[in-house]
């Protein structure tokens, strides 16, 4: 996993696939804190790789819930995956939180982008 902010916004981009472990979730987090301190909310473009749940740490999921308050300052989430699965669970997902939340196919990250910058 890897983040990357988009400098000068509140815009970070957020790669998963493969392994990802404890501390690439608190990496993540730390990185979202900074920005939401900084704006005042977010906007997330999740990306996502091959996703395989066996590859997922245990304690990543304990970190994952860690970022629960930080759900109340996402403006908008685009999430982008090939997985049919993954994009299911997102939109499931996007029902309990406050802010936006679409779902796009894998070769739609510059449709997910311009979503999230309207």
């Amino acid at each position: 996993m890897t983040t990357q902010i988009e400098p000068g916004t509140n815009v970070v981009t957020i790669e998963v696939g493969g392994d990802l472990g404890a501390d690439e979730m608190a990496a993540c987090r730390r990185t979202l804190e900074e920005v939401e301190a900084e704006h005042g909310s977010l906007r997330l473009l999740a990306r996502y790789g091959d996703v395989d749940l066996t590859r997922i740490a245990p304690r990543a999921y304990l970190e994952d819930l860690e970022n629960v308050p930080l759900v109340r300052h996402v403006e908008r989430c685009a999430i982008v995956a090939h997985q049919r699965w993954v994009r299911a669970v997102s939109e499931l997902g996007g029902r309990i939180v406050p802010g936006e939340l679409r779902t796009f196919d894998r070769g739609e990250t510059d449709a997910a982008r311009a979503w999230l910058l309207s």
